[in-house]
């Protein structure tokens, strides 16, 4: 039936008018429990996304961080807390465990969640720098540097200094927020970091700081099975041959002060006392990791500075 065809391609929620039904065939579909009605003028599946309803209900629609995770984006934050919407004239109260914007829309179809770039420039502008930072790679990580840059300049045009310091920080290797923030936080501390570097003989790794310690940040889910557990230890011996310490965090252990404390420690002792490539390795790929370790970049944007050191006690 068209009107299902329409509710489903729009996430099971559309507006009266484009069901193509009469009120008593949209009543008779309510009283029979296949649609409800959360907002004058709208119509949902029993299935429908609550967060997506709930907004319309407000007299909005899904925006910031709340419409991101309607696109299928994985981001940091509470999801239980709604983030929605309204035209600028828009009256009443904010509710409780909600989060209101203000925003001038065209007409667009009564569209019930902001297109994907609005959202995530409305994210950026809402949240805390870190967690804004962490959306950033989050989702422009699979769309490309392209799409950066874009998401960037339409930052600028509302606040250009948060725009410059995203820009210096912003890093599309990293593949986790709390990856995002260990290396904030080694960053801020000096240390010359390479994410997602690519160690010859080793593969890819989280973290290459100095050129000589290797930080892997470990969730259970990917590296818990029997074959995962090898191959990370066939990783670490394959460092360990290049001269390399290999330091793994779980997940949890991973706190950005804990780690750049540890990290310092190695870093300092390698100073004074360099690991050495094993004689059997070839001296083309030790060219290759010194030329990597050469890619390491100790930039910091103040507020990053700032706010790893507020929040993790961080030395900057």
């Amino acid at each position: 039936m068209r009107h299902l065809t329409t509710l489903r391609r729009r996430h099971g929620l559309a507006r009266g008018s484009e069901l193509g039904l009469t009120k008593r065939q949209l009543r008779s579909l309510i009283d029979r429990g296949e649609l409800r009605s959360p907002a004058r003028g709208w119509y949902a599946l029993p299935g429908a996304d609550p967060q997506a309803t709930r907004a319309v209900a407000l007299g909005g629609r899904l925006a910031c961080v709340s419409a991101l995770r309607s696109h299928g984006c994985d981001v940091p934050g509470d999801a239980s807390v709604l983030h929605y919407a309204v035209a600028p004239h828009h009256g009443g109260r904010a509710r409780a465990g909600a989060v209101r914007h203000f925003e001038r829309v065209a007409d667009d179809g009564g569209a019930h969640v902001q297109p994907l770039p609005d959202a995530l420039v409305r994210a950026v502008l809402c949240l805390r720098y870190v967690e804004a930072l962490s959306t950033l790679e989050a989702v422009a990580r699979p769309r490309g540097h392209v799409f950066l840059e874009e998401i960037l300049v339409r930052v600028a045009t509302v606040r250009a200094g948060l725009a410059a310091d995203l820009a210096t920080d912003v890093d599309l290797a990293s593949r986790s927020a709390v990856e995002t923030r260990v290396r904030l936080a080694l960053r801020a501390a000096g240390l010359h970091v390479v994410a997602g570097a690519r160690v010859p003989g080793v593969g890819e790794v989280d973290l290459l700081v100095e050129g000589c310690v290797v930080v892997e940040i470990d969730g259970f889910a990917y590296h818990g099975d029997r074959r995962q557990y090898r191959t990370d230890r066939r990783r670490d011996r394959a460092a360990a041959r290049l001269g390399l310490v290999v330091l793994r965090f779980a997940f949890e252990d991973a706190d950005p002060a804990a780690v750049v404390s540890e990290v310092l420690g190695h870093v300092a002792a390698l100073r004074e006392r360099p690991h050495q490539p094993l004689p059997t390795v070839p001296e083309e790929v030790v060219d290759q990791l010194r030329a990597l370790a050469r890619k390491g970049l100790n930039r910091s944007s103040p507020r990053a500075r700032q706010a790893m050191g507020t929040e993790r006690g961080v030395p900057s």
